[in-house]
């Protein structure tokens, strides 16, 4: 072989391939940035403001009663049972809107919170409290009612039928 064949194949041995090879990267990137993406997407979540009421009714002052004090409003309490619905406030008559053919009647039950909100247009606080047998969705589908009422501070309280005497 001649001298020239020699130095061309000790060039070749010699040169390295200088590209950069970005698949790999470019695969990393093809996963990664799309999760990052939903991930991030769905982060914000939506929260009812719920309060859990105090033990008793009727909690101790903080202040000394005045006369000029108004007196203090009773709660309206709304409790969901199996048999239908029943608001009520203090000494008022209660509203009681039986199921109406095996479902719960939500029509009623908001045209009954309308007309409560008539007679207390300050307030804004509601307790809701469910029966041990009331499906969630129903809890749900209630508190949604009582926000459309415009009671949109609502308490979970306990069912009174259920409480040990």
């Amino acid at each position: 072989m001649p001298l020239i064949d020699r130095e061309k194949t000790k060039r070749r041995r010699t040169e390295t391939d200088e590209a950069i090879h970005i698949v790999a990267l470019w695969n990393l990137m093809l996963i990664l940035i799309p999760f990052l993406l939903l991930s991030s997407a769905f982060s914000e979540t939506t929260v009812l403001s719920i309060q859990i009421p105090s033990a008793s009714p009727f909690s101790p002052p903080l202040k000394s009663p005045n006369i000029s004090d108004p007196a203090p409003k009773e709660p309206v309490r709304l409790m969901v049972t199996s048999g239908g619905f029943r608001l009520e406030q203090g000494s008022v008559k209660p509203i009681v809107l039986p199921m109406k053919s095996g479902s719960y009647d939500y029509a009623g039950l908001r045209a009954a919170l309308f007309e409560m909100k008539k007679r207390n247009p300050d307030e804004d606080n509601i307790t809701l409290s469910g029966a041990s047998g009331v499906h969630y969705e129903v809890i749900v589908k209630t508190m949604d009612e009582c926000r459309l009422a415009r009671f949109p501070g609502i308490s979970i309280g306990e069912d009174p039928a259920e409480t040990v005497q």
